[in-house]
């Protein structure tokens, strides 16, 4: 559904500095909304329209949710989805989707999730097509019948040319495998890799990466890209938590998750991922200021999640 707000994307801007000192809160329970299918008889794989009305309270919105193009449905696929927002608030935002149906007879869809986010809350709905029956391609009476059964098999001599073949095939592979291994014992190993300094002190590496991003000569958008990318890395190798999965939302509602990460450090990690995609996603650019912020609470951030390396015995 990320895909499917281009005109609550602006709105949603406008949300984003707030977005960061928000903690996760359970979504309340979905609301069914009212969705209607065009009439008509469809056979599988057909492209059937389907309107869904998703009411909207305010203008500042955005969505998010479970119905995405090219997405399974249970038992169908979204093919594609076009959007109708209201002209005036509150209104209802009308979606068209077009659903193909892989299976014939009366099928039901299982309720799909989306959700409306406002400034200050998050209203869930529940889509639920009506049932809709599907007519196979051929009528009745015309289906495919089975095969005839096939005669009685005949005995045949046993394939003696075959045999030799195939023991000639059997020394073939067994000789080849005795040279190969030999060949793989005469040639030099390859020296060993050190391990690199992200795998023996990723503490140390992600500072230097955070330095060298803040020092480099690069636009807003792509600096802080990459430090989006590097600090995912950073906290899922510290924590063994999918970070390079999650997306901004989900990391707000999974952050909980990962002990050390409380507080203000979330506040801090939510605050620069949310700042890093106003710089990527919206094409912002920040102020010297804003820049600055942002990596006062990068170091805030590592210096309260970061692990102390164990002291080295003396000699």
């Amino acid at each position: 559904m990320r895909r499917l707000a281009p005109y609550a994307l602006a709105a949603a801007i406008a949300l984003l500095p707030m977005s960061g000192a928000i903690h996760a809160a359970p979504e309340p329970p979905p609301k069914a909304v009212p969705s209607q299918w065009a009439p008509g008889v469809y056979h599988l794989g057909n492209l059937i329209p389907l309107e869904i009305d998703i009411p909207i309270p305010a203008a500042s919105f955005y969505l998010e949710g479970d119905l995405t193009e090219g997405a399974d449905w249970g038992g169908a696929r979204i093919a594609t989805i076009r959007q109708h927002p209201p002209e005036t608030f509150p209104g209802v935002l009308r979606l068209d989707l077009t659903v193909q149906v892989f299976a014939t007879g009366a099928v039901s869809l299982p309720p799909a999730r989306v959700a409306v986010h406002l400034p200050a809350s998050v209203l869930v709905y529940a889509v639920t097509p009506p049932p809709i029956s599907i007519a196979p391609l051929l009528p009745p009476g015309r289906q495919p019948q089975p095969p005839p059964e096939p005669p009685l098999p005949v005995p045949l001599p046993f394939p003696w040319g075959w045999a030799a073949l195939a023991l000639l095939a059997a020394g073939l592979a067994f000789a080849g495998a005795f040279l190969w291994r030999r060949h793989l014992r005469r040639r030099p190993r390859r020296p060993e890799q050190k391990p690199s300094l992200r795998e023996t002190d990723p503490e140390r590496w992600i500072r230097q990466e955070m330095e060298r991003l803040r020092a480099a000569a690069i636009p807003p958008d792509a600096r802080f890209a990459q430090v989006s990318q590097l600090l995912r890395e950073y906290l899922e190798a510290r924590f063994s938590l999918p970070f390079l999965e999650w997306t901004t939302s989900e990391v707000r509602a999974n952050w909980t998750r990962a002990e050390q990460l409380q507080g203000a450090a979330a506040e801090d990690l939510l605050s620069v991922l949310v700042f890093s995609d106003r710089v990527r996603f919206a094409r912002y650019r920040p102020e010297e200021e804003e820049e600055t912020q942002a990596w006062n609470r990068i170091h805030r951030l590592l210096a309260a999640v970061a692990r102390p390396r164990p002291l080295e015995k003396a000699s």
